[in-house]
């Protein structure tokens, strides 16, 4: 065997290495041998190829569950379902559960066929992965006005989660962002390693929540009005934020609400910015996550008063402004600080996680939050309710003055 005469080689020369190297293109350096079938690569490229397995049927089962809403919309027998006794929850439950069952099932077989075993814990993995696909191919369907529209929204968002789900896992036990998704823990059990419940709660609570979010939203969207309108997406949305309102029947517990219940989704985004940016150059990655981070959060703390505002043009007034940007800025910091409170203290070992956690003086952050908020306010209330030039000066103003801010807070790290 060539492996049995390269051995039996460097034990004879091994007081000479000189001219080794050449004849069998070995490096030899002081008294340490490098051959390439010693070599072992630190990325567990197998088990995430495994794992990848498991995400194919989910995608296509939610591709499925996607263009059959499509197609109930294209047929019109979705006008049928909405006019029927049947709530549209009821309807929206009924054929979801079909779909997550269906692919909960797949995953199961996967892991009996390939694994040789029943894995609970891969399978309970997927669950917030699965409800996750379902959640944007559901949003997806409700919003498009065509099979073709409807299909590039799923493959845009698709492609990003799936870079969100196997980029982090190819850094397993290298780096601490790669905590950031549940495939790393799949890969982790595959390599026999255990998973303990804080780094779960870490991996699955965000998407979980996050789906939840998106199909109650994508779900006050589900009505005859928007369905088989042309609108577009703000419009739609801001429709279904409204509904919101009317279901809450107050204008300041639905900003507070909103602001609040919206914290996942500013979260799991800023956890797809620290995939997309973390093996950027140090300290520029941080810099840009500080700064995008500040844009998503400014930008949902701002959504629900720009709904209403844009509704009920007679709201529009100063004292309304100050009061909405309040209570938007105090519902944003309590469910920033309950979130960081279960799973992003995880992460707070690593810079990143400094970046989502950071608010060390909770009243600075709490005036923070207001500020950036109001500051936005004042564009809408000069563009009296629309989201004229005016308000995305000032959304950009408020966006700038959050980053100075959390630079300041870290302004010792970097």
């Amino acid at each position: 065997m060539l492996e049995d005469d390269i051995l039996t080689k460097v034990s004879e020369e091994i007081a000479d290495p000189r001219g080794f190297s050449n004849e069998f293109g070995v490096s030899y350096e002081g008294r340490e041998i490098t051959l390439p079938y010693l070599f072992t690569s630190p990325m567990p490229f197998q088990s995430v190829l495994l794992a990848f397995l498991f995400a194919i049927p989910i995608y296509i089962f939610s591709q499925l569950y996607s263009s059959s809403f499509v197609d109930e919309k294209t047929l019109n027998r979705a006008e049928l379902l909405l006019a029927s006794p049947i709530s549209r929850w009821d309807i929206i439950l009924g054929k979801t559960l079909i779909y997550f069952i269906v692919a909960l099932v797949s995953t199961a077989l996967i892991s009996i066929v390939v694994l040789k075993e029943f894995n609970l814990m891969i399978v309970t993995l997927l669950i917030p992965v699965i409800l996750f696909f379902l959640s944007i191919s559901f949003f997806s369907a409700v919003i498009s006005r065509s099979f073709k529209e409807n299909s590039f929204i799923i493959l845009f968002f698709s492609v990003i989660f799936f870079a969100y789900l196997f980029f982090p896992a190819m850094f397993t036990n290298v780096h601490v962002a790669s905590n950031i998704s549940p495939i790393t823990f799949i890969v982790r059990n595959l390599e026999g390693e255990a998973i303990d419940t804080s780094q779960y709660v870490f991996a699955t609570v965000p998407l979980l929540l996050s789906s939840i979010l998106i199909m109650f939203f994508g779900g006050l969207m589900f009505n005859a009005e928007d369905l088989f309108s042309h609108r577009t997406f703000s419009k739609k949305f801001f429709n279904a934020i409204y509904s919101f309102r009317n279901i809450v029947d107050n204008n300041y517990l639905a900003i507070f609400l909103l602001s609040a219940s919206l914290i996942p989704i500013a979260f799991l985004v800023e956890l797809v910015l620290i995939v997309m940016l973390f093996q950027a150059p140090f300290p520029y990655s941080v810099i840009l996550v500080i700064l995008l981070s500040a844009l998503v959060e400014e930008v949902i703390k701002i959504v629900g008063i720009v709904a209403l505002l844009s509704r009920e043009r007679s709201l529009v007034t100063t004292k309304n402004v100050i009061f909405f940007s309040i209570i938007s800025g105090i519902g944003f910091f309590l469910g920033e600080k309950i979130l960081a409170f279960i799973i992003i203290t995880q992460i707070t070992n690593s810079y990143f996680g400094i970046v989502l956690a950071m608010g060390g003086v909770l009243v600075a952050a709490l005036l923070a939050h207001i500020v950036g908020v109001m500051i936005s306010s004042i564009g809408i209330l000069w563009s009296r309710g629309k989201m004229g030039y005016r308000f995305y000066f000032f959304l950009l103003l408020a966006v700038l003055a959050h980053s100075f801010y959390n630079l300041r807070i870290i302004g010792g790290i970097i």
